[in-house]
This record gives structure tokens, sequence and C-alpha cells, in this order.
């Protein structure tokens, strides 16, 4: 049935509080009736909007995904000749996103909703990988990136960095914002981490005996 107005202004709210508490307790620890509570609200209208606390975890998490999307497609479909600034502004936004989501809630959900956190897991993934392939291949397209760049390796290892790094027990132990972490690790992602000296000079080492490896199972990453 198609919510109202109203309806749709009430069901905002309530995810809103919803996601406040289950980000500061974690929802196992949330009652129904608290979040009834917190809204001024009845329980009876609570649960017309949603039957239980399982069903609004559930949304609590596409609620996050909406967000998700509404901050990283804009700027993906942004026509842009600076790439390197699409690139560190979408990376801006998904670590900051994924470092703002509280260890207690990623521990409720991989042991009262397992399967749900896979898949959630799975289109985070899946969503980051489309986003920064597309940037990419345009930039690759357009000679702002080298040719024989591999988009899916690149992916790839943008992913592993991603998942281990943009993680909210990793911002308890230092003192930096996911996007000042995103700056410096980006930095040595795109820029690395030798001088142009010594650049020409690893290259100069090892091309000759690795040319032939790489060459037969993937394009040169450099």
């Amino acid at each position: 049935m198609e919510l109202s107005e109203k309806d749709l202004q009430t069901r905002t709210r309530i995810l809103d509080v919803a996601t406040e508490m289950f980000n500061r307790h974690g929802f196992n620890r949330v009652t129904m009736n608290e979040i009834a509570e917190k809204l001024g609200m009845s329980k009876k209208t609570l649960y017309r909007f949603f039957s239980g606390k399982e069903e609004l975890t559930v949304a609590v998490v596409m609620y996050y995904r909406a967000k998700f999307d509404a901050c990283i497609m804009p700027i993906v479909q942004e026509q842009t000749d600076d790439f390197t600034d699409k690139l560190m502004r979408i990376g801006s936004v998904v670590s900051t996103l994924m470092g703002n989501v509280p260890v207690c809630f990623i521990n409720d959900l991989e042991k009262y909703m397992p399967n749900f956190l896979r898949e959630h897991t799975e289109w985070k993934r899946n969503k980051i990988s489309e986003s920064l392939g597309s940037i990419l291949r345009e930039g690759i397209q357009s000679g702002a990136f080298r040719s024989h760049l591999s988009v899916e390796l690149i992916t790839m290892m943008y992913l592993t960095l991603a998942e281990n790094l943009f993680r909210p027990e990793v911002f308890a132990q230092i003192s930096v914002t996911p996007s000042q972490l995103y700056i410096a690790v980006m930095r040595v992602f795109f820029e690395g981490i030798m001088t142009d000296a010594g650049r020409e000079q690893f290259r100069y080492k090892i091309l000759s005996d690795a040319e032939k490896l790489f060459k037969s199972e993937m394009l040169l990453p450099w």
C-alpha cells in the first residue's frame, strides 16, 4: 500500500531514531518499546509501520543503502574530465560511510542476522566495484589514466583496502577521520611510495624478469 506524505515522514523519523539507537547500542539491546518512547508514539503506531525489530533492522540497513546511493551516484554520473578528483571524492564518501557504521551494530548483524549481513556485504562490494570501475574506465578512455591498467585488479586492491582499513575499530585506534585516512591511502595507492627516480630504478630492475610472467596472466598494473 502506498504511504501518504505524512506516513512517509513518520516512517523516515522512525528510521532516523532507530538508526541513532542501533548505532549507539546495537539493535539487540534496543527494544521496540524504547524506540516508541524515544519517538513519543505508541507501540501500536510503531507496529503499524514495522511488524517487528528484525523488519525495522532491515529497513535501517536499506535506509543506509539509499543514503549511500544518494552520495555516490551523482559523483559517478558527473560529466567531467577531472577523473582523479572523482576518484578522491567518491573514495572519501565511501570511507566515511563505511567508517561510521558502529562495531556494535555490525556485531549484532553477524550474530543474529548473518545471512542478511552476507547479502549486505555483497551488495556493498558490488556497488563500490561498479562505481570505481566506471570512473576508471572513463578515465582510461579519456587518456587520464594509463591505458594498460587492469580495472579488475585495481578494483580488487581498492576493495581489500577499504574493507580492512575503513572499519570503526580501526578509527578507534587512530586519531584521523575516515576522509583523512582515505587521502593518505590514495596518495600511496595512486601515486606510489617512490620518487620518480626510485620508480624508474624499480622498473628497470624488475621489468625484464617480470614482464613475461605478468603479460601471460594480466596486464601490467604500472
